[in-house]
């Protein structure tokens, strides 16, 4: 019995302790994010992106530094942004991006040019640089989100996407392109 007892003892002492570290360690962090950050330096050259883009026959192709260079003022993984672009209109070719030059297809929500409920940009420089800045200041800085489970399941919620198969695929992208 007295064994026994000192066992569940260390057990209990054990695990309180574990607990204590974990809030130390993590008492300065506002978000504990585990998943595929999209925060930081990317593997994607401007070389690279235009690569993929025009071996697609994006009529972006030759803005890969663009990409690139917003991507990395920005801090976000241009993996990621090209992933959204490949998904939302396969890099350009489809869908809304062939008339707003978006990559990411984004609401129409107080912007002045405006097709078909998405906002509209001049050239796809402009629409990169609205892309990176929404997520650099509204998903990451104020809502705190740096995955890309997180940020998706705001940015394309399941209500009208298949928001599961996206992240998938984003992750999968990700993997690929960052080596």
């Amino acid at each position: 019995m007295h064994s026994n007892y000192i066992t569940s003892s260390r057990i209990k002492y054990t695990t309180v302790l574990v607990a204590l570290f974990l809030a130390v360690l993590f008492s300065s962090c506002d978000t504990i994010s585990i998943g595929y950050s999209v925060v930081g330096d990317s593997a994607l050259t401007g070389k690279k992106i235009d690569s993929i883009l025009c071996g697609a026959g994006s009529p972006a192709c030759g803005t890969g530094t663009s990409l690139s260079e917003l991507a990395t003022q920005y801090n976000v993984k241009a993996s990621f942004a090209l992933s959204i672009f490949r998904n939302e209109s396969s890099y350009g070719k489809a869908g809304m991006a062939l008339s707003t030059k978006s990559l990411g297809n984004i609401r129409c929500y107080g912007y002045s040019w405006c097709i078909g409920g998405f906002r509209a940009y001049h050239s796809w420089y402009s629409g990169y640089a609205a892309f990176f800045s929404l997520i650099s200041s509204l998903y990451i800085k104020e809502w705190k989100l740096t995955t890309v489970d997180q940020i998706m399941n705001k940015y394309a919620p399941s209500s009208s996407n298949d928001t599961s198969s996206y992240i998938q695929h984003i992750e999968g992208d990700m993997d690929k392109w960052e080596v």
